[in-house]
């Protein structure tokens, strides 16, 4: 069983043999180990080996992974000569780690990535950038009565909570809108309507 990967250039047909090396590899480790247990264990089996002629089994799987290494070592080195020889000193792009490129990227926009829209702004704190400020920031939340509290203000006091009871809404947050504020510049940033 051997990884398939598509055809392309030859640093593909490299990446393909080394995998195979790879795998091959780990196989004949696993069956050396399975041998060297049966070995151990049962000595009738070990008489047998020794019967056999020319080298066991055991030595085979030896002697092909030293062979297996050596072509895994002379690969890899082949591939890094590559890559050494693709890249020049103006290219920002790392060494490939198993495969995969890593792309230099400055803290400054690993934070912006992170950082929403401003009409997706919700009821909790969100990292957003600031308007005033320009930095990413994690915004703080104050509750301001809004027309939602009048609202259910006026419900309460129509089934008949007259005294003093409608005015629960106004001393809830929940019935509260919430301002997003800049906690670095302290300026307003948006605020979210409960209806």
């Amino acid at each position: 069983m051997t990884a398939v990967l598509p055809q392309g250039s030859e640093q593909d047909e490299e990446t393909t043999d080394l995998w195979n090396i790879l795998f091959r590899r780990q196989h004949l480790q696993n069956r050396l180990q399975f041998l060297q247990e049966i070995q151990k264990r049962n000595s009738k089996i070990e008489g047998n080996l020794a019967n056999e002629e020319g080298p066991s089994e055991l030595d085979k799987i030896e002697e092909e992974l030293k062979l297996l290494e050596q072509k895994q070592k002379d690969l890899v080195r082949k591939k890094s000569q590559s890559l050494t020889t693709q890249l020049t000193d103006n290219d920002s792009i790392q060494t490939p780690v198993q495969g995969l490129y890593i792309l230099p990227i400055s803290p400054k926009e690993i934070m912006s990535q992170n950082a929403i829209n401003l009409d997706d702004v919700t009821m909790a704190p969100a990292k957003v950038k600031c308007p005033s400020c320009h930095k990413t920031v994690t915004t703080e939340i104050r509750y301001k009565v809004g027309s939602n509290a009048f609202l259910f203000c006026c419900l309460l006091s129509v089934v008949g909570c007259l005294a003093g009871c409608c005015l629960i809404p106004f001393c809830m947050d929940r019935f509260k809108d919430v301002a997003h504020m800049c906690p670095s510049c302290h300026k307003d940033i948006c605020a979210v309507h409960r209806l």
